[in-house]
């Protein structure tokens, strides 16, 4: 699992994760890693956050992340995408996913995941799901970057169902970039 204190696109993030954005809401982080998101959310006032990976080493280390904190708030599920939510509905979707459209092949390891959108996959599965998940006033906050213009494109495309805020953009000009996204239905 990569730390998150050591990429700035994580720090960006959270500097968005404001009390005023989390009270008394119900979260998902899809794609948690480390939980770190999650947990801000958490600390800021969530009723409830459901944090999911795939990852089983990233569930364990969220799981660790809650239980050090003593957070009472937050459910951790082992998963993708929306697979280990249920019928649940958020109100906030935090989603940082990956920036590389690399297709996982069969001798990657787990931590693949956590660079590649495999092949766009990634993508399409929350996209798809994204109505089924989030309450009707409900609102998703994304973050990527320029890094592969393939998968930015292609995220891109698949935002213009909604209405889309960039609330962030960090480091322009540079071959990563960050972008912090606000969508809404």
């Amino acid at each position: 699992v990569y730390p998150p204190n050591r990429f700035r696109s994580s720090i960006t993030f959270a500097k968005h994760i404001t009390k005023e954005l989390c009270t008394g809401k119900v979260i998902f982080y899809i794609g948690c890693g480390p939980g770190n998101l999650g947990i801000l959310g958490a600390i800021n006032g969530a009723k409830k956050v459901i944090s999911v990976d795939i990852n089983s080493s990233a569930v364990q280390n969220t799981k660790e992340n809650v239980k050090l904190l003593g957070l009472t708030n937050v459910d951790v599920r082992e998963g993708s995408v929306f697979a280990a939510i249920g019928q649940e509905k958020a109100d906030i979707i935090f989603f940082h996913p990956p920036f590389h459209h690399e297709k996982i092949k069969d001798n990657h390891t787990r931590l693949m995941n956590c660079v590649s959108t495999d092949g766009f996959n990634v993508l399409n599965l929350f996209f798809d799901g994204l109505s089924d998940y989030l309450n009707p006033e409900g609102k998703v906050y994304l973050g990527f970057s320029n890094k592969d213009e393939e998968s930015l494109r292609h995220l891109e495309e698949l935002m213009k169902r909604y209405k889309v805020k960039m609330i962030a953009h960090e480091y322009v000009g540079s071959s990563a970039d960050y972008r912090l996204y606000e969508i809404c239905r």
